[in-house]
C-alpha cells in the first residue's frame, strides 16, 4: 500500500532525463506532457512524454516514459524552471557563471493538446 505522504527519503522512484547536448545560439523549443501520478501498485497512470524542436526543424519526441512520477505530499506538484546549479543552496559553488534565456512559458491543463502548446510563428514549424 502507498504511504499517505512520502518525501525524498522513502518515494519509491524517481524520474530523471538528460537531453542531448543543447546547441548553443539556436532556439529550442519544448513541449512536455505530464501526467502526475505517484503510484507504484500497477494502478497509476503517470506518464511524461517530451518533443523538442531546433531552430523551427519539427518537433521530434525524446522521451516517452510511463511510471510513478511526482510524490504523494501535502504540497503537491508545482512548475519550477531554470538552471539546477548544485550546490548553490549551500553556497556560492565553483561552477562557471551560466544564461538561460527563455520565452512563451505555456502551461495547459488536462484538455490541452499538443498543438495548443506548441510554438508556432517564426520559429515555429509551419
Amino acid at each position: 500500500a502507498e504511504k499517505r505522504v512520502n518525501t525524498n527519503r522513502d518515494r519509491h522512484r524517481s524520474f530523471s532525463w538528460s537531453s542531448d547536448p543543447v546547441r548553443k545560439d539556436a532556439w529550442t523549443d519544448w513541449v512536455f506532457h505530464i501526467q502526475w501520478d505517484y503510484r507504484t501498485n500497477g494502478h497509476g497512470g503517470g506518464r511524461v512524454e517530451v518533443w523538442q524542436q531546433v531552430d523551427g526543424t519539427g518537433y521530434k519526441k525524446v522521451v516517452d516514459y510511463t511510471g510513478p512520477i511526482g510524490y504523494n505530499d501535502e504540497r503537491g506538484v508545482y512548475l519550477k524552471w531554470g538552471i539546477y546549479k548544485f550546490p548553490c543552496k549551500s553556497g556560492r559553488g565553483s561552477q562557471s557563471p551560466r544564461i538561460f534565456y527563455y520565452d512563451e512559458v505555456k502551461v495547459g491543463d488536462a484538455r490541452s493538446s499538443f498543438e495548443d502548446m506548441r510554438v508556432a510563428g517564426p520559429r515555429g514549424e509551419r
